[in-house]
């Protein structure tokens, strides 16, 4: 009597979604646009109800409209005529005009952002050993068309190297309307370095193949050098400069190099395993490594040493019974020195009654909270959004540590708990930027408090006690030493007493400073979080010598750069469990490091380790679609090892190619691998970990071009090298300066008429002579700048040597014989009077092992080469070895050659020459020639591909060096420091006039006029093309033109308004202050009025302001 419940709907044509159940009410039905009108066929389940249809014009057979939705309601009434049920039915009829899709499936990766039909642009991430994807486009409407790259069939996409970009046309049933998808399939890095066999293509940065090749456009013009788009991405993100010619970034400047990638892709590749050497189209290669890596992995044979009963490797057996055995030999790691509870740690410990096992578990629960936490976030941004999380999450482990602590001291294992979790503190601030607003203090130092605060307002008066002795704040410290040094002197002479011993302890404090960074990171004192973390790996060692506690300590001291300690700790640690991979690759460096020479299986447990490395790195390649943003996964970033953002890992890969590379890692393979984790590792924060990879990168090409450099092919490598180092950011050292001179003196005798080296050397010989003060380095550096500006048109390879390079002495005792000079072929052995270590010789030693690369300077800090805004030098003139591949002649004439046989390589070690064997010309020797039965002499012949090349080069027309601001700039510099103000000031203009838009030229000129003429000053800054937007980086100019202005009691100069209302918006108005105090002490208040209204986007006569301006008595 009361059922209303319908027991068939049926709809013709069309098919109703979900399929009819009498408890369903709500449906939906989409048809074809040819279907004008369906029908709808409705059955009560009791055959005394009834049913109406509402919607349309009431009958069964509905009309539908092209592009239209109509909502039809099925209203049935039961046989008591009381009870009622509604079924509604969304009716829906594409229009022939449709031109979208409903769905896309692929076959692999994944799709980003999730499918939507109102989003055509995407990007589909891969693993890097899928070959192909199969696409699965979904239309509502049967009558539309799909195909691929717009009149192809839909079938599987074959992916290239790296990057592959296709469409999915979809046109309207009418075939009125098309809209296109546009995908790029982007696969993950191979790990593995990997070399072509007919191609020298190489990223401008790291020299590996370029994985999603991008070139830079400048001024309406490619650039010739090619880069991996992570390169760039790491290079550009704070600092808008070509990473290689120092040009301003601007506009749409990235372009992906669609035709370079396809070439590549088709490229026969080899790749040297552990198990052998893989070949594959580069294309392909990815597949082919998963498939040889998985087929030759084994494990490796163990035994037991008969004295200790330790399960050790078998390849060990030797350097076991030797070294490590603790059943023969001793490790003292051990103190007995009292385990002290600092303050810090006491603050830590929670108040109340706990127990040891529920504090222990608490604490693990936390840390696998946290652990999944940044496991999960998907981007940097995230990882900042969710940092008040995670920081909290961690600190809550540390307390129930440091409470586990208190209820067992003697426990060596909370101690060591406690420690990885405080260095996962510095690691999530290092490479992420997570950080307490506030660091924690003691409570029993009161004076260190003080000392925090003031921290700030110490550097400020050191910097300007540095800029009043004429020393930039980004200039080395070394003359910010000495600058502070002449004030003291001066005070003390003039009878300032008080003010010299406050300058002496400025002087005094930032000595230590520097101490303390010299010393790396990793030594900071016991009030940064790794120093606590030391502390606490210390502690657990002194309690007992288990695994963990030992191996952390030597891990950390390593770390420090205390290599000697380090191998003690170590090699207990590897007696303890002589098969953790970890230790045994970290007693490599640690011996490796030691003056003298290691034990010969140094190589092989670096290799192994360098190996799992590589085979960790190469299964997530292989699995993941994207790259994590950080690799933790179950565990802390403290435990995990095996990542590329861990020093130790490129300090792995240099020593092993500076004893001269391993079994099947080659030297050049180690370098080129430690040069690639700079990108791989993709940290977004610009911390000590950034700057130890960044080194990484300089490090290693440095020792690759040591190793050609008596090859033509060192040319293109020594110009990308000399941008890198004028641009990446390091901070200026002796080490780093060392390297600069030796690559620029390099970058001359390769190519004496180059415009852009001469610049880069005079930029080199500035800098030394900031150092030094020898006039010798001063006048080398005129004349390389106007040897510069002279070449500037003229065309880049010639005869001879420009006069300007011949007058340097050090060239004179070290000219390439006249012969190369000629053809330019290739660069003669040199011995210069500049610094004579070689190019990778005079580079620190990694960060992480103790030397520690200071933070990049401020935008706002001058530097005397780079400027205030890092503006780098440009590259030479483009190499003809380099440029898009299908007009490269080199690569035309390689292209018709026959194609290269496929030769697989040795094995060994030796099939690379070691850097000894390079420097003495010894080695490997090139294969031998072709018999007499061969009858076509293949590309790949090594001798065959240097004759083509330097037939090319030397028929090609040599590039003009283009005219640039770079040396005129340089060369005013150098005029300034010899009182030639009338050129400087002329070279300055001209400067300004070329490159409106560097401050250097700005502020240099308007320092060196603001010392007799201020107002002249004030109008060359006022000149500055000043953005409407307001800038923090404009914004040393404008207190520039306020100050002077200010000086000059020129209150009545509209500029000085204007100024000081732009310093006070992007300053604030506390940065006006002093001027506040002068004007109200000259009853400027009308002035006055102006610049707050100004600044507080008000009228003068807004009400507020008024009484503020009451109140302060300005009217």
């Amino acid at each position: 009597m009361d059922n209303a419940d319908l027991a068939k709907l049926i709809v013709t044509p069309g098919k109703l979604l979900p399929k009819f159940n009498p408890s369903t009410t709500s449906y939906s039905v989409t048809v074809g646009s040819n279907v004008a009108e369906i029908k709808l066929t409705a059955l009560t389940s009791d055959s005394g109800a009834s049913y109406s249809i509402k919607g349309g014009d009431g009958s069964k057979v509905i009309k539908l409209y092209e592009g239209q939705l109509l909502d039809i309601a099925i209203e049935v009434t039961a046989e008591d005529g009381r009870t009622n049920k509604n079924y509604a039915i969304t009716l829906k009829r594409f229009s022939p005009n449709d031109a979208t899709l409903s769905g896309l499936d692929i076959s692999a990766g994944v799709l980003a952002p999730p499918f939507n039909p109102a989003v055509t642009s995407y990007t589909c991430y891969l693993p890097c050993c899928i070959d192909s994807i199969s696409l699965k486009p979904k239309v509502e409407d049967k009558n539309m068309k799909v195909t691929l790259f717009r009149d192809q069939p839909i079938t599987a996409v074959n992916l290239l190297h790296s990057q592959t970009n296709f469409t999915l046309t979809v046109t309207s049933a009418n075939g009125s309307a098309t809209v296109e998808y546009s995908i790029s399939a982007i696969k993950q890095p191979i790990v593995y370095s990997v070399d072509l066999a007919g191609q020298s293509v190489h990223c401008a940065i790291c020299s590996n193949i370029p994985h999603r090749p991008h070139r830079i456009k400048t001024d309406g013009k490619l650039s010739n050098s090619v880069h991996c788009l992570a390169c760039l991405q790491d290079l550009t993100r704070t600092n808008k400069q070509d990473p290689i010619s120092g040009k301003s970034l601007e506009g749409d400047w990235l372009q992906f190099d669609e035709e370079m990638e396809k070439v590549l892709s088709n490229e026969i590749a080899r790749c040297q395993l552990p198990g052998g050497m893989a070949e594959a189209p580069l294309a392909h290669m990815g597949n082919t490594i998963r498939s040889n890596r998985l087929a030759a992995k084994k494990e490796e044979p163990t035994q037991s040493c008969p004295n200790c009963s330790c399960k050790l490797l078998s390849c060990d057996a030797s350097f076991h019974n030797e070294l490590i055995c603790s059943a023969k030999h001793s490790h003292s790691s051990t103190s007995s020195a009292k385990v002290e509870v600092l303050p810090w740690e006491r603050k830590l410990q929670m108040v109340g009654e706990h127990q040891f096992d529920s504090s222990m578990k608490q604490a693990a629960d936390l840390e696998g909270q946290y652990c999944k936490l940044l496991s999960s976030c998907a981007s940097h941004s995230s990882i900042n959004e969710n940092r008040q999380q995670l920081l909290e999450t961690l600190s809550s482990a540390a307390s129930c540590y440091a409470t586990a602590i208190k209820l067992r001291a003697k426990d060596p294992q909370p101690h060591v708990a406690l420690a990885a979790v405080l260095e996962e503190m510095f690691y999530l601030g290092d490479l992420f930027g997570v950080k307490k607003e506030q660091q924690e203090v003691p409570d029993d130092a009161e004076d260190e408090v003080a000392d925090a605060t003031s921290e700030d307002s110490k550097e400020e008066e050191f910097l300007a006690i540095c800029k009043l002795r004429g020393v930039a704040p980004g200039a080395d410290l070394v003359l910010q030493l000495r600058a502070v040094e002449q004030e003291y002197h001066m005070l003390k002479e003039t009878g300032q007493s008080a003010k010299a011993d406050h300058v002496q302890a400025l002087h005094a404090w930032r000595s230590k400073q520097a101490l303390q960074q010299s010393q790396g990171t990793y030594s900071s004192g016991t009030e940064s979080t790794i120093g606590k973390s030391f502390k606490k790996y210390s502690d657990a060692v002194q309690l007992g010598l288990i695994h963990s506690s030992v191996y952390n300590l030597g891990r950390a001291l390593l770390l420090r750069g205390d290599h000697a300690t380090a191998v003690n700790h170590l090699k207990t640690a590897l007696g303890i469990k002589p098969i953790h991979m970890e230790t045994r690759f970290c007693l490599g460096i640690a011996m490796a490091e030691l003056p003298a020479t290691p034990p010969p299986h140094c190589k092989k447990l670096l290799e192994d380790g360098l190996g799992t490395f590589l085979d960790h790195m190469s299964h997530i390649a292989e699995t993941e679609a994207e790259k994590p943003v950080n690799y933790v996964t179950t565990d802390l970033l403290s435990k995990t090892f095996w990542q590329p953002s861990n020093l130790l890992i490129t300090s792995g890969f240099i020593l092993l190619a500076k004893l001269g590379g391993g079994v099947w890692l080659s030297s050049h393979t180690c370098l080129r691998q430690a040069a690639r984790l700079f990108a791989a590792a993709g940290l977004p924060n610009h911390g000590h970990t950034y700057q130890g990879l960044l080194w990484s990168l300089v490090e290693a090409r440095a020792i690759l071009l040591e190793k050609m450099k008596d090859k033509r092919e060192a040319i293109q490598p020594c110009e990308e090298l000399s941008g890198l180092l004028a641009s990446c950011g390091l901070q200026k050292n002796h080490e780093l300066r060392a390297m600069k001179m030796r690559v620029c003196c390099l970058g001359v005798k390769l190519q004496p008429w180059s415009s852009v080296a001469l610049c880069h050397l005079g930029n080199a010989q500035l800098e030394e002579f900031e150092i030094t003060e020898a006039r010798l380095d001063l006048k080398n550096a005129e004349l390389s700048f106007r040897g510069s500006i002279s070449l500037e048109g003229k065309a880049s390879r010639a005869a001879g040597v420009p006069e300007q390079l011949s007058q340097q002495s050090w060239y004179e005792t070290d000219k390439p014989p006249s012969g190369i000079d000629k053809q330019q072929a290739k660069p003669a052995a040199t011995k210069s009077s500049q610094p004579t270590t070689s190019v990778a010789k005079t580079t620190s030693k990694q960060p992480a092992t103790g030397k520690v690369v200071s933070p990049t300077r401020s935008k706002t800090q001058q530097s005397a080469v780079t400027g205030r805004k890092g503006n780098p030098m440009p590259a030479v003139a483009a190499n003809p070895k380099s440029g898009r591949t299908a007009n490269n002649p080199v690569t035309r004439a390689l292209a018709n050659k026959a194609p290269a046989k496929s030769t697989p390589a040795t094995t060994t070690g030796k099939g690379v020459a070691t850097l000894g064997e390079l420097k003495t010309g010894s080695g490997a020797k090139p294969s031998a020639p072709p018999t007499k039965e061969e009858p076509i002499k293949t590309a790949s012949s090594t001798e065959d591909k240097k004759d083509i090349i330097k037939e090319v080069i030397d028929s090609t027309p040599a590039p003009v060096n283009e005219r640039s601001f770079h040396p005129r700039l340089g060369l005013a510099r150098v005029l300034v420091k010899q009182k030639s103000s009338q050129e400087a000031t002329s070279l300055y203009h001209e400067v300004i006039t070329m490159a409106p838009q560097i401050h250097d030229a700005y502020i240099e000129l308007g320092e060196m006029l603001a010392k007799d003429n201020p107002l002249a000053a004030v109008d060359v800054y006022a000149k500055f093309p000043f953005s409407r937007e307001l800038t923090f980086d404009d914004a040393y100019l404008y207190g520039e033109i306020v100050q002077l202005l200010m000086k000059t009691e020129s209150y009545n100069d509209p500029r000085l308004l204007q100024y000081m209302v732009a310093m006070g918006k992007v300053l604030g108005l506390s940065a006006l202050e002093k001027h506040v105090t002068k004007l109200e002490s000259k009853f400027q208040t009308k002035l006055l009025r102006n610049v707050y209204a100004g600044v507080n986007n008000r009228d003068v006569n807004d009400t507020e302001l008024q009484a503020f301006f009451k109140f302060k008595c300005w009217i």
